[in-house]
């Protein structure tokens, strides 16, 4: 998990040329000296390691967390109660997340509004538009002249459209 960033490698290379250097320098000017300075190196290295290795373990959880907002439908806010970077992150997701789900609460609402609004238009159409079908019909079974006819043939076409 840590030997996929790119930063962990650097620092392993860099950790280990100066480890090199080091015990190469303290063998030939002190080699007394050279015991100690690899325990030294050795246990600073578990102390970072350690570290780094629990910071990262912590990125992966919220790095999951994120993932879990992002592909459910259910939004639930991530449990960070500790102060440090991550957590302030953690924290300015959650107030992300909280928006989010204002927004699609929002949308919500908007999208029942509109559903009510277009039954309402259709509803108001329905009336005077069979109104006018009927009248329109009765007209082409009482008109004689052709004009008049082909007039109400487009308009009986119009009305199927609308309706």
């Amino acid at each position: 998990m840590l030997f996929r960033n790119i930063e962990i490698r650097n620092f392993v290379i860099a950790d280990i040329l100066i480890l090199v250097i080091s015990l190469l320098t303290c063998f030939f000017i002190t080699p007394n000296i050279f015991p100690l300075l690899l325990i030294q190196w050795i246990l600073i290295n578990i102390a970072i390691f350690t570290l780094l290795y629990y910071r990262y373990l912590n990125l992966s959880k919220l790095a999951l967390e994120i993932d879990k907002v992002l592909h459910s439908s259910d939004i639930h806010e991530i449990a960070y109660h500790k102060e440090g970077e991550l957590n302030i992150l953690g924290s300015e997701i959650n107030k992300m997340i909280i928006r989010i789900n204002e927004q699609t609460k929002e949308l919500s609402k908007d999208k029942l509004y509109l559903v009510d609004s277009l039954a309402d238009l259709s509803h108001q159409i329905k009336t005077p538009l069979t109104s006018l079908i009927l009248t329109n019909t009765m007209l082409l079974e009482r008109s004689t002249e052709s004009h008049i006819i082909n007039q109400l043939i487009v308009q009986k076409k119009m009305l199927n459209r609308i309706q």
